[in-house]
């Protein structure tokens, strides 16, 4: 019967007109859902074995208030009152159920009520037992859920380890969401209020709204993380941060407005939970990533959370199939969620593994194209000038072109083979100990050494033995007898203290063949047991036996080391190798570029003189022109000069490139050099018809302290490259190449300046930053013919030396190139 107003006691409804409105119970257990109203249960008891306790057990743990009428003799109720709030110490039976023992008259049958109130969902599960059998269904049941809290633990305690090994949130989400939906479940069972909250009783009706709110939070948390959003569907992510604002809020009102919250946050965490799984389902079709696991598990999990809210609220009947599958379907979701993050894990390492060797492969063939190109780059440059240069030197040193033919390329094939070389380092002698108190008999052992490849000290106290040690490494210790100080078994231990027996091999010669004399040494860390006197042979070769034990134990620890230091030392190269990709990358292109610069430099300096000597013999075989015409064969000579410049400065310029030239550095007095040097210049000046002059600020006292370690040769070279781009740039007349010197000093480094400056044209400022790169030529007179190299070879020269070159240029007033080269002080 209901009710409404819930104003009515126990004389009204066993009595007319109220008594009539009872109905019969047609289902098995009442499931009324949320209601403001009062209901009172009426049944018949016949107590047919006066021998028995019987427990009535209400299984709705969440109800606030339940109160039992039985009749009396001689009229009246006796009441018996349980309320949520009520700790469990005083209640009439200590279960997480509302549990009432029933005092029955003997074979009487007997009318009893109950009134039933609740704020929350109101089931109405009755269950009539024999006092024993309930307390050993209740000892089965709690066998069983403590089996399913240890199972529970130990899956959050692997979701909690992997979060923090790996360092990943969503682990940690899974874990929090599967404790909180855990509570919650446990909490409407009745069992964290008679296990957990016991001194908080009135803390469980709240624990339910509050577990379900925080159920929420983590399930939007670890779907978020789990499926990227924020980086595969932006809008999502959004979309799911206002989600999370808006149950904290219900989280929040929950616990200030029972009443309203107990209706929000079950529909609240229904529509989340069916919002997680059309996100899933939305970004398994949107990025194409196959979510399988992920699916089913939010497919489950809103199934059982769906089921279960719909039992609680009354629109499914309250059946134990029913709950128990809601239940099973919310946890088989929780698992499958556990093993959809495994998987992914498993492909993320599958995919990393297969992207690192990727990589590695990628890396391997831009350094083998990188090598190639650099080779194809030198062997081009040596290929080009040396081939060229044959024939060109052969024409010159005849005096003309008829030595050359017609029909004979300029250009060969040319291989070229590297051999390595391998060395090989020996081993040094193996230090020996003989230790003993008789000097006679060390001293033979020693001279039995001798003839070996041994260095054999000696020692006949612990004392002397513990300097050797210390000072070098003892490949064997060969204990002839007792120390002054120690017997022979003392002293094997006193060595094992701080050495193992492959650290420090023992051989102990000993005139005892008894068994336990030998069991004692071996006891005691000797290696081996010999005994005495023997044959020179078998000591020499267990000598020989032991004492590289001491040597292959070291090998073997160096060996680990170098493989630990080798695989670290190639797991941080393939690091790096990634982070220089993009360097490789841009080498290769300027290598290219280069090249291509190269080739096209070198086509066009060959094909001027190249076209006029081919039309120079053209017209002799064709008698347009006379063999011997002084005026052309001068004008073929000129064109040769230029060639054969080109190509020495082609080859020069590869060797540096290459590393392939040595230079012949000697030490020069650098005052002397230096004179030299300017006379040199000088003369070479006045040849080309310029007139050349000497700084009188030449400071020569402070170089009279220093000596130059170079390259005379080399930097005559330098120097005469300068000169000459002075000279071409310099008119004959009154104007004239002026050559000085400086000195840069310091405490620590001295450096000799030399300028060389031209009365020329200038330099413009935009060109100047590159003059020293190869084939670049920044003449505005298109008269003035060179190769482009002179300064990108006096430039690696310089720097060969450890020195710099610079240039400053006006135009229209000329150029200086100033050359600095390191100086050291004599001794």
């Amino acid at each position: 019967m209901e009710d409404q107003e819930g104003k009515l006691g126990i004389e009204d409804v066993t009595s007319p007109p109220w008594s009539w409105d009872f109905l019969p119970i047609e289902v098995g257990a009442p499931n009324i859902g949320y209601s403001s109203s009062v209901y009172w249960v009426k049944m018949n008891l016949l107590n047919a074995d006066a021998t028995r306790n019987w427990l009535l057990e209400l299984a709705a743990p969440i109800l606030d208030e339940v109160v039992l009428y039985e009749p009396v003799a001689g009229g009246g109720f006796k009441e018996t009152k349980v309320m949520h709030i009520q700790p469990m110490e005083e209640r009439p039976y200590f279960h997480w159920n509302y549990v009432l023992p029933l005092d029955l008259p003997d074979e009487e049958g007997a009318e009893i009520l109950l009134r039933i109130s609740t704020e929350g969902p109101l089931q109405i599960p009755l269950h009539l037992w024999e006092e024993k059998a309930f307390e050993q269904r209740t000892r089965g049941v709690t066998a069983i859920l403590g089996l399913l809290t240890g199972a529970a633990l130990i899956f959050v305690g692997y979701l909690l380890y992997r979060g923090l090994y790996l360092k990943q949130r969503k682990y940690l989400y899974l874990a929090g969401l599967n404790v909180s939906i855990l509570i919650t479940l446990a909490s409407m069972s009745g069992l964290t209020f008679a296990y957990v909250w016991r001194p908080f009783p009135v803390w469980n009706n709240y624990s339910v709204l509050f577990f379900i709110g925080v159920s929420s939070l983590l399930l939007l948390a670890y779907t978020s993380h789990a499926l990227n959003f924020w980086n595969t569907i932006p809008w999502v992510s959004t979309l799911f941060r206002w989600l999370v604002a808006i149950q904290v809020l219900f989280l929040i009102y929950s616990q200030i407005y029972y009443d309203v919250a107990r209706y929000l946050l079950p529909w609240s965490f229904l529509s989340v939970s069916f919002s997680t799984l059309a996100a899933t389902l939305y970004s398994a079709r949107k990025t194409g990533k196959r979510l399988h696991f992920h699916t089913a598990a939010q497919l489950m999990l809103f199934s059982g959370t769906a089921g279960y809210a719909l039992i609680i609220l009354g629109y499914l009947p309250y059946l134990n199939m029913l709950r128990f599958s809601a239940i099973i379907l919310a946890i088989a979701g929780l698992i499958l969620f556990m093993l959809a993050l495994q998987s992914e894990e498993h492909m993320e390492n599958q995919q990393t593994s297969e992207r690192i060797l990727e990589e590695k492969w990628r890396q391997d063939k831009m350094l083998v194209s990188l090598r190639e190109a650099i080779r194809q780059k030198d062997e081009l440059l040596e290929l080009t000038s040396g081939e060229i240069s044959e024939p060109l030197t052969l024409a010159l040193e005849d005096g003309g072109v008829d030595a050359m033919k017609a029909d004979e390329p300029l250009i060969r094939n040319l291989n070229l083979s590297i051999l390595p070389q391998d060395s090989v380092a020996g081993r040094g002698a193996l230090n020996l100990l003989v230790a003993g108190a008789e000097g006679l008999n060390r001293q033979a052992l020693m001279e039995q050494l001798d003839t070996a490849p041994y260095k054999v000290g000696a020692a006949s106290n612990s004392s002397e033995i513990s300097i050797r040690l210390a000072k070098q490494q003892v490949a064997l210790l060969i204990i002839e007898s007792g120390l002054s100080d120690l017997d022979t078994v003392e002293l094997c231990r006193w060595i094992r203290v701080k050495y193992s027996m492959t650290e420090l091999p023992i051989l102990l010669l000993s005139a005892n063949d008894d068994l336990e004399s030998k069991k004692a040494a071996f006891t005691a860390g000797a290696n081996d047991y010999l005994v005495t006197p023997c044959e020179k042979e078998e000591f020499l070769l267990r000598v020989s036996i032991l004492s590289r034990l001491s040597g292959l134990t070291t090998e073997i620890v160096n060996m680990n080391q170098f493989l630990e230091k080798n695989l670290q030392e190639q797991a941080e190269a393939l690091e790096i190798s990634n982070h220089t990709l993009t360097t490789l990358t841009d080498e290769i292109k300027e290598i290219e570029q280069i090249r291509n610069e190269m080739l096209s430099v070198i086509s066009h300096e060959l094909n001027t003189p190249i076209t006029l000597i081919h039309q120079y013999i053209q017209a002799v075989q064709e008698n347009l022109i006379e063999e011997r015409n002084p005026h052309y064969l001068s004008m073929i000579h000129n064109k040769l000069m230029l060639l054969e410049r080109l190509t020495e400065d082609l080859v020069d310029l590869a060797k540096y490139r290459s590393g392939n030239i040595t230079l012949k550095f000697e030490q020069l007095d650098a005052a002397q050099w230096l004179q030299y040097l300017l006379e040199s210049l000088l003369q070479d000046a006045e040849k080309s018809g310029r007139k050349a002059a000497l700084n009188t600020q030449i400071n020569w006292e402070p170089l009279q302290r220093y000596d130059l370690i170079a390259d005379s040769d080399r930097l005559d070279q330098v120097f005469s490259n300068i000169l000459l781009n002075a000279v071409k740039h310099t008119p004959a007349g009154d104007q004239a190449i002026s050559l000085s010197n400086s000195m840069q000093e310091s405490s620590t480094e001295a450096f000799l300046i030399v300028q060389v400056e031209d009365a020329g044209d200038g330099i413009d400022p935009e060109v100047l930053p590159f003059i020293f790169d190869r084939f670049y030529k920044f003449e505005k007179n298109t008269a003035k013919k060179g190769s482009g190299l002179g300064l990108a070879i006096a430039k690696e020269i310089v720097e060969a030396h450890k020195g710099r070159i610079w240039a400053e240029s006006e135009p229209n007033k000329g150029s200086v190139f100033h050359v600095a080269l390191p100086l050291v002080k004599k001794v």
